[in-house]
């Protein structure tokens, strides 16, 4: 099991990972409120994606029920997923991440990935 400070790294490395994206690809990720829940931890992230962007990063240990885009893994499985070791089809497909999104949403995550 990944520790806490080790899930904020890696979210921050998500940060990265989603500024690293192409202008024009950017901009099409839709403004969504998003909820990553690590239930071994247990700890939730909370985030808005702006533009592209994920901003007002934050955590605590609420379920994160009202986000538009929910996600819940272990934080094993988040390192694995950000550091490449783990593509999110293939994660979603096995059931390492659930995630509760609408359909279109559904279809744009891998690409925020």
């Amino acid at each position: 099991m990944a520790t806490l400070e080790q899930s904020r790294e890696a979210v921050a490395a998500l940060v990265d990972l989603l500024m690293e994206l192409e202008e024009h690809k950017r901009r099409k990720i839709p403004d969504r409120s998003l909820s990553l829940v690590l239930p071994d931890l247990p700890r939730t992230f909370h985030a808005r994606l702006e533009s592209g962007a994920l901003v007002g990063v934050s955590d605590d240990d609420e379920d994160g029920s009202n986000a538009d885009v929910g996600l819940e893994m272990s934080s094993d499985h988040l390192l694995e997923l950000v550091n490449g070791e783990l593509s999110f089809p293939l994660a979603w497909a096995t059931r390492k991440i659930k995630v509760r999104a609408s359909v279109r949403d559904l279809l744009e995550l891998p690409r925020w990935f």
